[in-house]
């Protein structure tokens, strides 16, 4: 069977630690993977460099608390076709 990965990345506002994450993610070997960057209402947006990476889908919603987050965009990847969620 073929697998789809999707990486759900919950932030709000802690914009370097995002950045040192997606780095890491960048410096894989295999890139066969999205990352959903699921923005929980941050106040202000994402620096321009964050949203560079090809493997990086953002999304800003309401704020709605951690688990509602991750919720929100399990579901987003899901219907996006993703098999596996980490």
């Amino acid at each position: 069977t073929s697998v789809r990965l999707a990486i759900i990345v919950p932030v709000y506002e802690n914009w370097e630690d995002t950045r040192e994450c997606l780095e890491l993610l960048a410096r894989q070997s295999d890139l066969d993977f999205e990352v959903l960057l699921a923005d929980d209402g941050s106040p202000s947006a994402p620096p321009p460099d964050l949203l560079r990476h090809s493997f990086v889908r953002y999304f800003r919603r309401e704020n709605a608390g951690f688990a509602g987050n991750c919720n929100r965009a399990a579901r987003e990847a899901i219907s996006a076709g993703a098999t596996h969620l980490l």
